[in-house]
This record gives C-alpha cells, structure tokens and sequence, in this order.
C-alpha cells in the first residue's frame, strides 16, 4: 500500500511541476522542444517507480495450512466423541458429555484428554475400563447428575 501512495504522490508532484515548466516554457519552435522534454519527465515520472516494484509488497499473509490443520483437529475430536458415544450406547450408558482436546504437532494429531461425565448411576472406573477396553482410550471420566 505505501508502494501505491509514493507511486501518487510522485506522479502528483511531477504534473505540478510539469505544468510550472509548461507555462515558463517560450513560444514557438523553442517552445516545442520544451514540451517534448517534459513529456519525457512525465512519462518517466511513470514508469520510475516501477522499477523497483515488487510482488511481495502485496503479498497476503494468509496460513491455509494451520487454518487445515484447525478443521482436521476439529473432525479428529468429532469422531472421537461419536466413537465414544457410540459404545456407550451401545453399552446401554446414554446422556454422556464428551470433550475430547487434540492438537496437531510436527504434522501428527495428538489427543491432550478425554473427559467424559456421566450420570451417577454408572460407576465411572466401569465406564472408564469399557473405553479402554473397547476403543484404546484412556480418558477421565466423571459422575455428575443430569
């Protein structure tokens, strides 16, 4: 962006001065000669400052990679929840909260905890067994009353 604002500012400031020149300029064959000059100057004025443009000056810092990653983390935790859900119901253990937290490090997804809470009429160590030996999760697993 201050590419593009020098770039304005110079042409700006050349036209003024252009037209100074043009108007001190004499009249007739003389006069000619001058505008031809300053013609060159304008065009140059335009074409200057290109020389030292450059693509990275608009270049967009935007990471898809990590806002990638963010969405297959997401997923990950999805399935891991339903994964859960669906063998405890199945295990006749309904209502169950899932939080599952996963980060992605060195390019591999790996699960920080699992926190289940259930209702107090299920004992959580059996709950906590049933996932482990099931599905190969450890997790936490809490009574709390709905």
């Amino acid at each position: 962006m201050s590419f593009i604002k020098q770039w304005v500012f110079s042409i700006c400031t050349t036209l003024l001065i252009s037209v100074v020149f043009s108007f001190l300029s004499p009249k007739g064959s003389m006069g000619k000669f001058y505008k031809i000059i300053i013609s060159i100057f304008i065009f140059a004025s335009f074409i200057f400052p290109l020389t030292e443009f450059s693509f990275n000056d608009f270049k967009i810092d935007y990471n898809f990679e990590s806002y990638a990653q963010a969405d297959l983390v997401i997923t990950y935790e999805n399935e891991i929840k339903t994964l859960i859900s669906s063998e405890l119901v199945k295990n006749g253990i309904d209502n169950a909260q899932i939080n599952v937290n996963a980060d992605v490090n060195d390019n591999v997804i790996e699960i920080n905890n699992i926190t289940v809470c259930i209702d107090i009429d299920h004992n959580p160590d059996d709950v906590k067994n049933l996932i482990y030996d099931n599905l190969g999760l450890v997790c936490e697993v809490k009574s709390v009353e709905f």
